[in-house]
């Protein structure tokens, strides 16, 4: 066992995101992505309205899942554009770690994420994300968890960071196969103790659960998902531990007076959700679309920021944004992700995914808004919406993303 040396390090705020559906398993209901979310998009979920609502531009950006749509770059190079903090020229943007391997890499990312502040590289966030589900395809949990970390935050705090190793495959996935499989279950007595929970409330996640009812188990984000539904309140202490393949990493947690404003929107994102059985997925093996990586370059500020243009003398809003050439006399201008629906109709030959609705929605703050809606979900004239970045399909092999609009309820 061994102890990394820190002194506290507050949490700022968190944001908790689950799959679009809440579906029966043999643990009870758990949350599933819909076939156009994956970690990526979850992350996303989670970590903009952080951003937004606190206002903070992190310097350090650890991300940590084991369900990466791409093994190779991983949700990172993602994460840092969508959120707007990719390299500029001379500014190099924010320094993007990613941790994998196993679950226990949420609360890994954490304690990492406490050396960064502790030296003075805040602030720091930490998004923890996984779409999981066992070798049969069967869910077990898809969601996000994201959160802010800084020399000083009303939420809570972190500190005491130890772990331990030693070997006991819990759970293992092997490099060809999406599911987990798991072993002898009458094993699990002689797994390796967690270190540190003598006396203490453990919030506690390993490979083999816990199964939480309306979210399931959430991978790498099961420890902190764990940590903002646990009700701990304002001055309460826990360990939040995270242990997979005999690897474990233990931290103190604290709860600050705005604990109570974090938890309960995490129990407002359980609640949610859409009852049922999901759509099958589109069968895209007759779907290949052309993608250009130069044009998707180009257009990456559009697809993941919506960067518009804007006519600084009569206020019009122009997306797409319109060629360098005949772009004279605009402004960059950032589209919002809130609005009202204009008008919808149903589109029934859409070759992927269909039918789906197709909507037009007033921005707040200006602009239109042309896109799909949420696979399951159904809008109408005047309706309050938000866009949502999820998965168009994989064109060239590739994840491809935008924005399509959903319901601001979150469900239908």
């Amino acid at each position: 066992m061994g102890a990394i040396a820190s002194s506290d390090v507050a949490l700022v705020d968190a944001e908790l995101a689950l799959g679009a559906w809440r579906v029966p398993a043999r643990s009870g209901t758990v949350a599933a992505a819909s076939w156009d979310e994956d970690a990526f998009t979850l992350a996303t979920s989670a970590a903009q309205p952080l951003l937004e609502r606190t206002g903070f531009t992190p310097r350090v950006v650890i991300a940590a899942t084991v369900s990466a749509p791409l093994a190779e770059p991983g949700i990172g190079p993602f994460l840092a554009e969508a959120l707007d903090l990719q390299a500029r020229g001379d500014d190099l943007g924010a320094i993007v770690f990613e941790q994998g391997g196993s679950v226990a890499a949420g609360i890994s990312a954490v304690v990492a994420a406490m050396a960064q502040v502790a030296s003075g590289g805040g602030p720091v966030l930490v998004v923890a994300t996984d779409d999981r589900s066992d070798h049969r395809g069967a869910p077990l949990g898809a969601g996000a968890v994201a959160m802010l970390l800084d020399s000083a935050g009303a939420a809570g705090s972190f500190s005491d960071p130890i772990g331990s190793s030693e070997l006991f495959l819990d759970r293992w996935r092997r490099q060809a196969e999406r599911g987990v499989r798991s072993g002898d279950r009458s094993l699990d007595r002689y797994a390796p103790p967690v270190p540190g929970s003598s006396g203490e409330f453990l919030v506690e996640s390993s490979a083999s659960g816990p199964q939480l009812n309306r979210v399931g188990f959430l991978g790498a984000a099961a420890g902190p998902a764990q940590l903002l539904l646990s009700g701990l309140a304002d001055g309460e202490t826990a360990r939040v531990a995270a242990t997979a393949g005999g690897v474990s990493h233990v931290v103190r947690f604290t709860a600050g007076q705005a604990f109570g404003e974090v938890a309960a929107r995490a129990t407002e994102v359980v609640a949610g959700g859409i009852e049922g059985t999901r759509p099958a997925p589109p069968d895209e093996e007759s779907f290949d679309p052309f993608v250009s990586q130069p044009m998707a370059r180009r257009e990456r500020g559009q697809t993941y920021r919506l960067e518009a243009m804007r006519d600084p003398a009569t206020g019009e809003v122009v997306f797409p944004p319109p060629p360098t050439e005949a772009a004279s006399g605009l402004e960059p201008f950032r589209l919002g992700t809130t609005g009202r629906v204009l008008t919808f109709a149903r589109d029934h030959v859409y070759p992927v995914g269909g039918p789906l609705t197709m909507a037009v929605v007033d921005l707040d703050g200006g602009g239109r808004f042309y896109g799909q809606v949420v696979d399951g979900m159904e809008v109408s004239i005047g309706e309050s919406v938000r866009l949502v970045l999820r998965r168009l399909h994989s064109g060239g092999g590739i994840p491809q993303y935008f924005w399509k609009v959903q319901p601001a309820r979150g469900g239908t």
